[in-house]
């Protein structure tokens, strides 16, 4: 893990705001996988794969214009109060 991205050095976005979001901070491998950061083996059985999910999370993708952790992590997946910040080696999704 990328040491200036350590969970414990990121502020939770959980305790800002009156109606506080969870912040999710998720990196995406150049292998098409989801791990949550701080996952210490990245592998097919760590990844998410509940695809109900993936499709989810990927149709909610936008830019990160949030204002908060913009440069770290350039893409967001917001579900309701959650924020899933996003980074990735390229691109978050390819269309062939």
């Amino acid at each position: 893990m990328d040491p200036k991205m350590d969970p414990k050095r990121i502020p939770d976005g959980s305790q800002t705001g009156p109606r506080p979001a969870r912040s999710v901070l998720r990196p995406l491998p150049a292998f098409p996988q989801l791990f949550l950061d701080d996952t210490k083996v990245k592998n097919f059985i760590t990844c998410f794969k509940d695809v109900s999910f993936l499709s989810f999370f990927f149709k909610r993708l936008e830019r990160n214009r949030s204002g908060r952790y913009e440069l770290e992590f350039p893409f967001l997946s917001r579900c309701g109060r959650e924020r899933n910040f996003l980074r990735c080696d390229d691109r978050p999704v390819v269309f062939t």
